[in-house]
C-alpha cells in the first residue's frame, strides 16, 4: 500500500503546470539556499515530532506490550513484523507523505493551482 502512495504522488506532483501569469518575484535559485533548506528541514522536523508522538502514544496504552525477539531463532522472522509499531509508523508516515506532497504543491505563485493538476487530485 505504501508503494502505491509514494509512486502515485512522486509521479503526479511534478505534473503541475506553470502559472499563466508570472509572479513579480523570482523563485529561489539555490537548491541548498536558506529558504529551501529551512522549508525542507522544518517539514522534516514536524514529521519527526509527529512520528515520535505517535509512538509515545502507543507506548502509553495500557494494553500495549512490546514484543521481544531473540535472534537465535529466525523461523518467526515474518511474524515479528506484524506488530503495533509498524502499523503506527505506516499510518503516520503515509499521512505525512500525503501532507508533505500537498504542502509543497501549494507554490501557486509560480505554478498553476493545485486543483488543476488533475492526476495529483485524482490520486
Amino acid at each position: 500500500m505504501d508503494g502505491i502512495w509514494t509512486l502515485t504522488l512522486a509521479f503526479s506532483l511534478p505534473l503541475a503546470r506553470a502559472a499563466k501569469k508570472l509572479s513579480p518575484k523570482r523563485p529561489t535559485a539555490s537548491i541548498l539556499g536558506p529558504h529551501t533548506m529551512a522549508s525542507a528541514c522544518g517539514v522534516l522536523g514536524i514529521n519527526f515530532l509527529f512520528l515520535v508522538f505517535g509512538l509515545v502514544a502507543l507506548h502509553a496504552q495500557d494494553w500495549y506490550q512490546c514484543r521481544k525477539w531473540d535472534s537465535t531463532d529466525v523461523s518467526n522472522v515474518l511474524t515479528i513484523g506484524d506488530n503495533y509499531e509498524t502499523s503506527v509508523i505506516f499510518i503516520v508516515s503515509g499521512f505525512q507523505y500525503i501532507a508533505s506532497a500537498a504542502a509543497f504543491n501549494f507554490g501557486y505563485t509560480f505554478r498553476a493551482n493545485w486543483f488543476k493538476n488533475y492526476i495529483f487530485v485524482f490520486f
